[in-house]
C-alpha cells in the first residue's frame, strides 16, 4: 500500500529543495520582468500628462500672465492640480510674484519644472517658471501590490507543481528505492536468496527500476553460489590442512624410526668405547689390587679412569635422550657451536669408518641463535648424515665435510658443505620435496621434514652447488642480546 515517506526520502527532500530554489529564482526573474514592464507603462502615463501640460496648458497660462488675470491664473493652476498624482502647483513670475495651489503630503514626490513663454508677433518672452509636484506614493504602492500579486501567483503555481512532482517522484521512484534498500540491508549471505519485486503492476516494457531489481536479484544469486563455493573450498582446505598435519607428523615419526637403527648403531659404538676401556681398566685394577706390595697410587688412578669412562658413557646416552621424540619447538637462546659439536660427536664413528675428514670451522667461538635445541640438532643430524651418505657412494679421494656458522645482521647462517658429486641445478629445489631422493636407498623425506621443522622456528633451508660439491645453508633468527 502506498505511504508518503517524506521524512525517509532524503533524495525527495533534496528534490523539493532544489526545485523550489530554481523555481523561485525563475518566478522572481519573471516577476521583475513583469513589474519592469508595468513600471514603464506608468512612466509613459505620467509622461503623457507632462505633454498635456507642456503643449496645451502652458500657452494659455502664458496669455493669462500677460493679461495679469489672477483669477484666470489660479483657475488654470487648479486645472493642472486636478491632473492625476499632482499635489501642488507653483508659479514664479519674473517680477517675484508667486502663485501656489495645493499642498505636498506624499512621502515620495517627483518635481517637474516648465518655463512659461508668451509669444507676440513672432517674439517669445519668458513670463515665469511653473513647478509641478507629483506624488509617487500611489505609483510605488501600485507597483508593490502588482509585484506581490505576480510573485504570489508564480510561487503558488511553483508550489503546486513541486508538490505534484514530489508525489510522482515518491510514487514512481522513492518508495521503490527504500524497499530495495530494506531488502539489501536484511540480506543474509548464508541463506538462500529470495527474489524481491516492486509493489506495482507488471509492465511489458521494463523501466530502469525493473532493470535495477533484476540485476540485484541476479547479483544475490551469484553471491549465494560463490559463497557456497567458497564455504566448500574452505571446508576442503581445512580437511586437507588436517590431513597434511597428520601426514607431516607421520613423516616425522617415520624419519625418526628410519634413523633410529642407524643412530642405535652409532650409539652402540659410542657406548662400547668407554665400556671397553672400562673393562680394560677393571682388569688392570684387579691386577694392581692383587699385586704385592699394594700400589695405592695405581689403584686411585684406575678408579679415576673408571669414573671418567662411566661419565663418557652417560654423556653419550644423555645427549641422545629424547632426540627422536617430537615436541613443539620451544625457541631459546642457543649456542649453535655446541649443537654442531654434539651432532658431529654422534656421527664420529661413521666418519672414521668412511675415512671422511670433518672440519668444524666454528669450534673456537660461540654463535648465538634463537632456536629449539633438540629440533636444530635433529635438522643438523639429518643434513650431515645426507652429506655423509653422499660421500660414501662417491668415488672421490680425500672426502671431507666442512661446517661453519656465523652471524649476519639479524640472522645466523649454518653452512654444511661436502666435496661429493653435487646435484644438478634444476633438481636442487626438489631435494626438499617429500619422497624425492637421489640415492638408491632412502625415502627422500629427511630434508623435507627438516624444512618443515625450520619453518616452525621461523627459519629456512636452501641448497646450492659450489666448487667443491653440494652446500646446504640453514638460516636461523639471531639471538638479540639485551
Amino acid at each position: 500500500m502506498f505511504r508518503f515517506t517524506f521524512q525517509e526520502s532524503v533524495i525527495g527532500r533534496r528534490f523539493i529543495f532544489y526545485t523550489l530554489i530554481f523555481s523561485s529564482f525563475i518566478a522572481l526573474v519573471f516577476t521583475l520582468i513583469q513589474v519592469e514592464r508595468e513600471s514603464l507603462r506608468e512612466i509613459q502615463k505620467y509622461a503623457h500628462f507632462e505633454q498635456i501640460i507642456e503643449h496645451s496648458l502652458l500657452d494659455s497660462l502664458g496669455n493669462s500672465i500677460w493679461a495679469y488675470d489672477d483669477s484666470q491664473i489660479y483657475s488654470q493652476l487648479q486645472g493642472i492640480k486636478n491632473l492625476p498624482t499632482v499635489q501642488r502647483v507653483h508659479l514664479a513670475l519674473a517680477d517675484n510674484v508667486q502663485f501656489s495651489v495645493g499642498e505636498v503630503t506624499a512621502e515620495y514626490t517627483q518635481t517637474n519644472k516648465f518655463s512659461v513663454y508668451y509669444a507676440n508677433h513672432g517674439m517669445t518672452q519668458v513670463m515665469g517658471e511653473l513647478t509641478v509636484y507629483g506624488s509617487m506614493d500611489e505609483r510605488y504602492v501600485y507597483l508593490l501590490e502588482y509585484a506581490a500579486l505576480i510573485l504570489a501567483t508564480n510561487i503558488s503555481k511553483t508550489m503546486f507543481v513541486v508538490i505534484f512532482m514530489f508525489f510522482l517522484f515518491e510514487l514512481l521512484i522513492s518508495r521503490h528505492l527504500l524497499r530495495i534498500s530494506d531488502e539489501l540491508t536484511n540480506y543474509n549471505q548464508g541463506k538462500k536468496p529470495i527474489r524481491f519485486t516492486l509493489e506495482r503492476s507488471p509492465r511489458e516494457n521494463k523501466d530502469e527500476l525493473d532493470l535495477v531489481v533484476e540485476s540485484l536479484n541476479n547479483l544475490q544469486q551469484r553471491i549465494f553460489f560463490e559463497q557456497c563455493k567458497v564455504n566448500n573450498e574452505i571446508r576442503q582446505k581445512e580437511q586437507l590442512h588436517h590431513k597434511i598435519i597428520e601426514q607431516k607428523e607421520q613423516l616425522i615419526e617415520l624419519e625418526r624410526n628410519i634413523g633410529l637403527n642407524e643412530f642405535a648403531l652409532g650409539l652402540r659404538v659410542e657406548v662400547r668405547k668407554p665400556l671397553f676401556n672400562l673393562k680394560t681398566c677393571c682388569e688392570k685394577l684387579h691386577h694392581d689390587v692383587n699385586t704385592i706390595p699394594y700400589n695405592r697410587l695405581a689403584v686411585n688412578n684406575g678408579l679415576e679412569d673408571m669414573a671418567q669412562y662411566i661419565h663418557r658413557a652417560l654423556e653419550v646416552i644423555n645427549r641422545s635422550n629424547d632426540l627422536f621424540k617430537y615436541k613443539k619447538p620451544q625457541c631459546v637462546s642457543l649456542n649453535i657451536t655446541d649443537s654442531i659439536t654434539k651432532v658431529l660427536d654422534l656421527l664420529s664413528h661413521n666418519f672414521d669408518e668412511a675415512n671422511i675428514e670433518v672440519k668444524h670451522k666454528t669450534l673456537a667461538h660461540s654463535v648465538m641463535a634463537f632456536a629449539d635445541e633438540k629440533h636444530i640438532e635433529q635438522v643438523l643430524l639429518s643434513v650431515v648424515k645426507n652429506s655423509l651418505e653422499s660421500l660414501i657412494i662417491s668415488k672421490r679421494d680425500n672426502k671431507s665435510i666442512e661446517i661453519s656458522a656465523f652471524s649476519i645482521d639479524d640472522k645466523v647462517e649454518i653452512h654444511i658443505e661436502d666435496n661429493g658429486m653435487g646435484v644438478k641445478e634444476h633438481l636442487l629445489e626438489k631435494l626438499f620435496v617429500p619422497y624425492y631422493t637421489t640415492k638408491q636407498t632412502g625415502l627422500g623425506i629427511g630434508l623435507s621434514i627438516s624444512r618443515s621443522i625450520l619453518n616452525e622456528m621461523n627459519a629456512s633451508i636452501s641448497a646450492n652447488n659450489n666448487a667443491r660439491g653440494l652446500s646446504i645453508i640453514i638460516n636461523l633468527p639471531a639471538c638479540r642480546l639485551g
